[in-house]
């Protein structure tokens, strides 16, 4: 049985612990990186999904990387997303 985990991006990127890696060029891919790098999602078969407030950024977009999404949420807040997203589920 698989996983799916749904963050709100930018109540971690924003909380005081989370000190992205000097590798990343925006917390975007910085949370990425973290969740990658740390094993969080445990299993390859498991899948997260990041949801971030607003407009992806154009001079550096987030990109998806494996099992782990990110999608921004445009008009609406990322926590009105993700409720769309837990009442479909």
């Amino acid at each position: 049985m698989s996983l799916l985990y749904v963050i709100d991006g930018f109540n971690v990127v924003k909380h005081a612990s989370f000190i992205p890696s000097k590798k990343s060029s925006d917390k975007h891919s910085a949370l990425l990186e973290y969740i990658k790098s740390h094993h969080l999602c445990k299993s390859r078969k498991n899948k997260t999904i990041i949801v971030f407030d607003g407009f992806p950024d154009r001079m550096n977009p987030a990109v998806s990387q494996d099992n782990i999404e990110i999608i921004f949420s445009a008009e609406k807040t990322a926590d009105e997303r993700i409720k769309i997203m837990v009442e479909k589920l």
